[in-house]
């Protein structure tokens, strides 16, 4: 028999730091939402604005579209305008190298005008 090591998975623990909140929105995981509907936004608005025009998907052939994810975050941090503001501002900037930050940035936009 072969020796197979626990792995151990522990709840993440409420409120968020900043560093874990990062992580949760690098790698997509709910409890980013679940920390903004209970604790709210306040100290980590720059990161979701970052994480609504950069793409942070590690890879998009496996993983599922973000925007209507990250769509339900800015509405439930009451961020709607502010990401509105901040997209519509980078429309006279340079595109990226990376078509997926396009991509995220229009789907999202697709989101908030349909909300």
């Amino acid at each position: 028999m072969k020796f197979r090591p626990t792995v151990i998975v522990q709840p993440p623990i409420f409120p968020l730091t900043g560093s874990v909140f990062s992580d949760a929105l690098r790698s997509g995981h709910g409890r980013a939402l679940e920390h903004v509907k209970a604790f709210g936004a306040d100290g980590l608005k720059d990161l979701i604005v970052e994480a609504c025009v950069t793409s942070l998907t590690y890879d998009p052939q496996c993983e599922a579209a973000r925007a209507p994810w990250m769509f339900s975050l800015v509405e439930s941090a009451n961020m709607k305008s502010r990401v509105i503001q901040t997209l519509a501002t980078m429309l006279n900037e340079p595109t990226s190298a990376d078509d997926r930050d396009m991509e995220q940035r229009s789907a999202l936009l697709k989101e908030l005008a349909a909300a």
